[in-house]
């Protein structure tokens, strides 16, 4: 079952897919001019798209399916970088070609940034959090030219998942060193430290532990913020 709100500018809508009563998924989306001179032609841009469940994606997408009509285009705002394998063809309309002759699929933009300001306040907040059900004592090197006091070096304590921040340095298994503004992305789940140590962004005093590492901050799901600034 489909059910609309209005909201107070008449061009937004909200639509909601609910099963057995329960709110399962919901998109909210506007209108935008499409031409100059032609009233008639809009495009619908979907600024979120929020499901809990395949079911209600695809109920979801056979709704925005039947606007077809409706309108020019449909332009997804996403952070999802792989939906357009839900697309039987990808591309944009823009009909652009890539170096290569690759299809323009999206334009692409990066905007919110991550700060870790407090790394004991940090693990102590994830203490409950299982980093990849790793085994592992960590020494972490980190700068702030920002933020010095935030600085320095740190041991976690890895046990079967669980992190311990310690106050002694002895026995560490494997030290990494990197700046705070790396390392706030890798906590949050927005890169692997195996990438940000093949850009040079990350150093490793023993490569063997490498996959143990980037299986710590490993994370299926990247952060989602929806909120616009």
């Amino acid at each position: 079952m489909f059910w609309t709100i209005c909201l107070p500018d008449t061009s937004s809508r909200i639509v909601g897919y609910r099963r057995n009563g329960r709110l399962e998924g919901y998109l909210a989306f506007s209108f935008e001019k499409a031409h100059d001179a032609n009233f008639l032609l809009n495009n619908m841009l979907i600024r979120a798209l929020v499901y809990d469940n395949p079911t209600a994606l695809s109920e979801l997408l056979a709704f925005v399916r039947t606007q077809a009509d409706q309108f020019d285009r449909i332009i997804y705002e996403t952070q999802d970088d792989r939906f357009h394998f839900l697309l039987s063809d990808p591309r944009n309309g823009s009909d652009n070609l890539l170096k290569g002759l690759w299809h323009e699929v999206n334009t692409q933009g990066i905007g919110i940034m991550y700060r870790v300001v407090d790394v004991p306040a940090l693990f102590s907040a994830l203490s409950d959090h299982d980093f990849g059900g790793q085994t592992c004592r960590i020494g972490i090197a980190l700068t702030d030219t920002f933020l010095p006091e935030n600085a320095g070096e740190y041991v976690v304590d890895f046990r079967n998942g669980r992190a311990k921040l310690t106050e002694t340095d002895d026995d560490v298994d494997v030290g990494i060193r990197l700046d705070v503004s790396e390392f706030s992305s890798l906590v949050v789940g927005a890169v692997g430290f195996r990438k940000l140590y093949q850009y040079g962004l990350a150093e490793i005093s023993d490569p063997a532990y490498l996959e143990t590492v980037d299986r710590i901050f490993h994370t299926d799901q990247p952060p989602l913020c929806m909120f616009n600034f």
